[in-house]
């Protein structure tokens, strides 16, 4: 089994070995006995000394004297001792002689092991060798099984990486609220590595699908519905814990019947599930993604609590979702791709799906994907957004047909992207990846990373070029200009630049106030 800490697995060697007796002597003699070995001998004199010692993960083996505390409390402080940790350590329970069947019969549930007393030396040493074995064992089984699903991961951030950041953040906001709300250490664990492992099965749904820059059809959600069951078959033969289970596969229910994949309702959802899926949606609603604006935390939590009074999110699982975040932001937490050039194949990935079909245009929200990198603003202390719109286009299409007058706009978008990429405007290699040119509907945009003597001849020549498509195609045009700061985001310059459209503004002409052309 394995078990995480600091979203690593985590295991330690050598570790502690722990003696709960309140026989001087007897302690005295186990410590002699296990002196010889490398792993730091630690004595509990109390029942409090004991819970707190063996909730550290570096203690492995616990020796508890039957005579240590009545036997109903022996039951309870080791049944403690297994909740509070995952996994929990070995213990070998020390009985007299003269206890009874019954009460040994009462304690096995607790104990990995009994041990009669007086001790004999060698018997106890046999013993501990026996665990030593099996904790070395359990240690490489706890890399094999974090290889495993470090790969797992891996390839799944190599698809899309906002999913692996997603996955480590909703971890970070469960964690934080279970130990609010009074989950176990245990469960705690098991929470964790179900949500790092929550969106697993979305390796399995294709790329059409899973990186998809617009709006779902109805293939496309039933294709995704598809990932909790996917995810939970990955898993489920391979870890045994039964919470971890259960968030892979329920994490999408809601308590009013209303999720995925299987409708269930509010008996048949754990109190772990609820509390991942309000997570999930959590980091959802505020992180950025390329078809849709982040929402604030505030904004983000009003529309939890809005899903509180409809039955469908846990109102303790909010609360506590709400209070972590009122104090530490999620978006904190970035990740960086493992795999050194995964940006150039994710950026190629989205050249793809933002195109225009039929075309070499992207999509407008293709520029909600770029970032100005440092690397960008220590070339640019300026860029330029351009907007080519068409005031007259439903003229343009009743005169000469739709199929026509849209295979001239893409002979238009053709002749300003060869403009664009003609070699005299001097271009630094390293803003050559990024496309120039975008559509949002009939009207063009354009991105342009040139120094401002190249920036100042492009908008000549691109006067020229508009103004000779009018003289052919009788459709006039509007140029709008805006200047912005390297360290403006391209998500800000865009919505200016379109609400200065809306309104009807003009900014940096580069044609006469007549610019009808």
């Amino acid at each position: 089994m394995l078990y995480i800490k600091n979203d690593i697995f985590y295991t330690t060697y050598p570790y502690n070995i722990l003696i709960a007796s309140n026989d001087t002597k007897e302690q005295q003699k186990i410590y002699t006995y296990l002196n010889k070995y490398k792993h730091q001998i630690l004595i509990a004199n109390s029942k409090e000394e004991l819970l707190e010692r063996s909730k550290n993960n570096k203690t492995k083996i616990l020796i508890f004297d039957s005579n240590f505390l009545p036997l109903e409390k022996s039951i309870w402080v080791l049944n403690k001792i297994k909740n509070n940790r995952y996994p929990h350590p070995y213990i070998i329970t020390l009985i007299n002689s003269n206890d009874s069947d019954n009460f040994i019969e009462r304690l096995k549930p607790q104990t990995d092991d009994f041990i009669s007393k007086p001790i004999i030396p060698q018997e106890l040493l046999l013993r501990i060798n026996l665990l030593e074995k099996l904790i070395k064992l359990e240690i490489h089984h706890q890399k094999q099984i974090h290889n495993l699903l470090a790969v797992m991961g891996d390839m799944l951030g190599s698809r899309d990486h906002c999913t692996l950041e997603h996955s480590k953040r909703v971890a970070k906001i469960a964690v934080k609220a279970a130990k609010l709300l009074g989950f176990s250490n245990s469960e705690i664990e098991m929470i964790k590595i179900g949500c790092l492992l929550h969106d697993i099965g979305k390796i399995a749904i294709p790329d059409e699908v899973l990186l998809k820059p617009g709006k779902f059809n109805s293939l496309d959600r039933k294709l995704m519905k598809l990932h909790p069951i996917i995810g939970a078959d990955f898993i489920k033969t391979r870890i045994e814990s039964p919470i971890i289970y259960e968030i892979v596969l329920k994490h999408h229910e809601r308590l009013d019947g209303s999720g995925y994949p299987f409708g269930l309702k509010e008996k048949d959802i754990p109190p772990s599930v609820r509390l991942v899926s309000v997570s999930d949606i959590l980091e959802a609603l505020i992180a950025k993604r390329p078809y849709k604006p982040p929402l604030s935390i505030k904004s983000a939590c009003s529309i939890l609590r809005a899903n509180v009074q409809n039955n469908k999110l846990d109102k303790k699982s909010v609360e506590a979702v709400i209070e972590i975040v009122s104090k530490w932001n999620p978006l904190s937490l970035e990740v960086e791709p493992r795999i050194k050039d995964i940006r150039t194949v994710e950026q190629f990935r989205q050249i793809c799906y933002f195109r225009e079909p039929m075309s070499n245009f992207f999509n407008y929200r293709f520029l909600l994907t770029i970032e100005i990198s440092k690397e960008i603003r220590d070339i640019l202390d300026y860029y330029h957004l351009i907007l080519i719109d068409f005031k007259e286009l439903r003229k343009f299409n009743k005169r000469w047909g739709y199929l026509r007058a849209d295979q001239c706009l893409d002979e238009l978008g053709e002749s300003i992207l060869h403009l664009l990429e003609d070699p005299s405007l001097i271009l630094d290699d390293k803003l050559k990846m990024i496309p120039p040119l975008y559509k949002k509907g009939a009207d063009y945009l354009i991105l342009s990373l040139h120094r401002e003597k190249q920036f100042s001849i492009l908008c000549e020549r691109l006067k020229i070029l508009l103004n000779d498509f009018y003289k052919q195609w009788g459709l006039s045009s509007r140029i709008l200009i805006k200047k912005y700061k390297s360290s403006c985001s391209l998500e800000q310059a865009l919505d200016y630049i379109l609400i200065m459209e809306q309104e009807n503004q003009k900014l940096i002409n580069i044609t006469p106030l007549k610019e009808r052309f």
